[in-house]
């Protein structure tokens, strides 16, 4: 505890006064020049304070630039911010070097290493990630692996699992043996450095989005976009702080928002004169940033009342400052001296004094990293800089440091950032088959993913790996610039690659493919129009093509943003080119706008084509609803009474219904199934739907009748729908005040009520007039349409 004397009061004043091996680091030189608004002025500490530092040891070597470095079992690793990336291994205690390594990594090391155990996971420019085991006298490399992109930001632990963010927007999450466990395309650009907590990973993109994740699937549990604008990632300028179930990031106009980890819901909204940049810094009950012209702030938790606010100096070329670090009762600042001397500042927690002020041997310091009652610090120059503290805390850990993997903390974050816990009730979401998934999900949370980049086009899988898949059950993802696929365990037979008793490679080949779609098929409807090129390809056992797969094949289509010139997106699917027939056949898709990808499942090879089905009706080019019915038509989900009318205010039968919802969860109607009602006869266009609708769960009827010519009542809709919801596993909370707007909330039946609370709550049936839900009012084809497209875009 620090106690100071004061004009009313008397108090024992603690006198803190720096002294160094090197002679006095009270600086009040030219290096501790700092400039507010242009205007020079020069930082000073609390005069005669009591040491709290004292200078232990300086390496002079290794270059660290702004990299971190990391602390485990009494050692301190640092990875050069060089191109081949040296590695060093130093005594915490007094400096000795343990080893250094000329492991000619591939590309320069990003921020600092990961340790875990008495392994080290580096992350390079170039996209490699590699394992490095401390054996003491040297580093070894046990494994690489490779991703597309640069590995940006720190590499963050939890589960044992590594996360990591890429500059073209990916998010992986690697098991500790390097096998690819999931990864999610977020941004075609750079994202923050990931942020573990409460079992969820959170990131930030440049276009002013938070998004959380779900450690161990990947699945998206929310995203929020904070601020209308553009935001620079250098430096992690905007990434996110956790503590406890809160989260905290920063904006461009001077914002700090405070965040429900698990929902995503704004809880505060503080405002600063200037945009707070690096990483905020928290203790649990308040929250410390710094802005862009220097000021150092600290906020209540509690109430976001701003507590005090220290001018650092002008956070420019000549005084930069990096992000604030809390250890105890104290805040650690590097400082970039205006020549060749780098400083470190601390500062007071409670009131925002400067308490010590300590030139370091070189310039351009790091992040400080406290941990084991030291204060570690980097430079641009040479070395590592180390200080012994009486105040620091021991328990502290820096950047990715795992001592125990259930208690590490980072700089600017606190509390349990393994990723453990129990997470809140939260909205799953499922984007994947026709429209929806009845059965991704579920089966998904098992299977976790083998990464390979595939080079020129091509990639030559052992059956060793695929033996692999199976027995791990993992999926193989092979990438690369104009296509991934997403193989399943058991995509094929064994036998499929046994040839005259030899066994063979699974081969898979892009082929280049360059001709007019117009020319392999005959006449197509004036409303298609193709997106790209052709895409074609093999999958080859051995020199022999496979004709068909035993599992769905995922395939992702990376999208050229000139290509889609003006297209609707939401008409956008993927076709195949049947040679045969010379027709083309709708096999789905779901694009994503985010990264431009348009991803479709499929069980053979060939070519496909992306189009644009944009139909017109004639009778609904003035309707409201007519943005709907063109999505809808252009998944296929939904058709005219002909060929050139909709009739949209017409009403909707129950078969007509079921039959929708069938084409967009991609039932298969050709299993056989019993037939429990008495009035659908086989020979009925809609039996087959019917049916699949009733063996799934999602319609039944009434004393052993369908009533399949009906027209269907709103809360008949709402019952199906959420049906629907359930086989994809995407229910919401319970809360029945939410039909307390709906003026004829009584007149809801009893079997219905709770599936008209689950619509009003996600928004997919809305009042009528504004005041009535209309149960029991028969829906027409317009309004079942807009219904189903609001579902689309909440499972999406």
């Amino acid at each position: 505890m620090l106690y100071r004397k004061k004009k009313s009061v008397i108090a024992i004043v603690v006198l803190l006064l720096v002294l160094s091996s090197q002679g006095t680091s009270l600086a009040m030189g030219e290096d501790w020049t700092m400039y507010f608004k242009n205007e020079r002025h020069t930082l000073e500490a609390e005069e005669g304070v009591e040491p709290q530092l004292s200078r232990a040891w300086n390496s002079e070597e290794g270059y660290f630039g702004y990299n971190s470095v990391v602390v485990s079992n009494n050692t301190v690793y640092g990875a050069e911010d060089t191109a081949g990336g040296k590695l060093y291994a130093f005594h915490l205690e007094n400096g000795k070097k343990k080893w250094s390594s000329e492991l000619d990594l591939d590309g320069r090391p990003n921020k600092s290493p990961l340790i875990v155990g008495d392994t080290l996971y580096v992350g390079t420019s170039t996209g490699a990630l590699y394992a490095i085991k401390d054996q003491e006298t040297s580093g070894q490399i046990v494994w690489k692996l490779r991703v597309q992109g640069g590995i940006t930001g720190g590499i963050m632990y939890a589960d044992n699992r590594i996360y990591f963010s890429t500059d073209q927007g990916k998010i992986y999450s690697i098991s500790l043996n390097g096998s690819v466990l999931w990864n999610q395309q977020l941004s075609a650009e750079g994202l923050s450095t990931p942020t573990v907590a409460n079992g969820l990973i959170y990131t930030t993109t440049a276009d002013g989005y938070i998004y959380a994740l779900d450690g161990e699937t990947g699945n998206l549990e929310w995203e929020k976009r904070v601020y209308e604008g553009e935001l620079s990632l250098d430096g992690d300028y905007h990434s996110v702080t956790a503590e406890g179930d809160r989260i905290f990031a920063s904006t461009p106009d001077g914002r700090i928002v405070l965040l429900d980890g698990s929902r995503g819901k704004l809880m505060k909204d503080l405002e600063t004169d200037h945009q707070i940049i690096g990483t905020i810094a928290t203790d649990g009950e308040h929250l410390y940033g710094l802005n862009e012209e220097g000021a150092l702030y600290s906020f209540s938790l509690t109430d976001g009342k701003e507590l005090w606010k220290q001018d650092m100096g002008q956070n420019r070329g000549n005084a930069s400052l990096s992000s604030p670090v809390i250890s105890g009762s104290y805040l650690y600042l590097g400082k970039t001296g205006q020549g060749n001397k780098g400083g470190l500042i601390v500062v007071g927690a409670e009131d925002g004094k400067v308490i010590e002020l300590h030139d370091l041997t070189n310039y351009g310091p790091g992040t400080p990293v406290v941990s084991n009652g030291h204060v570690i610090i980097g430079s641009q120059g040479s070395g590592l800089e180390v200080f012994r503290g009486k105040d620091v805390i021991t328990e502290t850990q820096p950047d990715g440091t795992i001592e125990q993997p259930d208690q590490s903390t980072t700089p600017g974050q606190s509390g349990n950032q393994s990723g453990s816990g129990q997470k809140k009730d939260k909205e799953p979401k499922s984007n994947h088959g026709q429209a929806v998934s009845a059965t991704r999900r579920n089966s998904d949370k098992a299977v976790g993913e083998i990464q390979e980049v595939m080079e020129n086009n091509r990639a030559n899988i052992s059956q060793g790996l695929l033996d692999q898949l199976i027995t791990e059950n993992k999926k193989l993802v092979l990438d690369s610039e104009q296509l991934q696929f997403k193989i399943p365990p058991g995509l094929l037979k064994k036998e499929e690659l046994n040839i005259n008793g030899s066994m063979q490679n699974l081969v898979v080949m892009i082929k280049e493919n360059a001709e007019d779609y117009k020319n392999l098929v005959d006449a197509t409807d004036m409303e298609y129009a193709s997106v790209g090129k052709i895409i074609e390809f093999e999958f080859l056992n051995g020199t022999n093509e496979i004709k068909g797969f035993e599992a769905p094949l995922e395939v992702v289509i990376k999208v050229p943003p000139a290509a889609l010139n003006g297209k609707k997106t939401n008409l956008l699917g993927v076709y195949y080119i049947n040679d045969s027939t010379r027709s083309l056949e709708y096999m789905g898709g779901v694009f994503n706008p985010k990264d431009n990808t348009i991803s479709f499942m499929t069980m053979h090879n060939s070519k496909y084509v992306i189009m644009e089905y944009n139909k017109e009706y004639k009778d609904t080019s003035n309707h409201w609803a007519k943005e709907d019915i063109k999505t809808l038509t252009a998944k296929h989900i939904i058709s005219g009474v002909d060929s050139e009318s909709f009739a949209p205010d017409k009403q909707i039968t129950r078969a007509e219904f079921a039959t929708i919802l069938v084409k967009m969860l991609g039932l298969d109607t050709d299993i056989a199934s019993t037939n429990t009602f008495d009035d659908i006869k086989e020979e009925q266009w809609y039996t087959s739907y019917v049916l699949a609708a009733n063996k799934s769960g999602l319609v039944s009827g009434y004393d052993g009748k369908f009533r399949p010519n009906d027209p269907v009542s709103r809360q008949e809709m709402a019952v199906m729908i959420q049906n629907m919801l359930g086989l994809i596993d995407g229910n919401v909370d319970y809360d029945e005040l939410v039909l307390e707007k709906f003026a004829d909330k009584n007149n809801i039946d009893g079997w219905a009520k709770e599936a008209a609370v689950t619509m009003a709550q996600m928004g997919i049936i809305k009042g009528k007039n504004g005041m009535n839900f209309a149960p029991k009012d028969r829906a027409s084809r317009a309004e079942a349409v807009t219904m189903l497209c609001r579902l689309l875009e909440k499972v999406q």
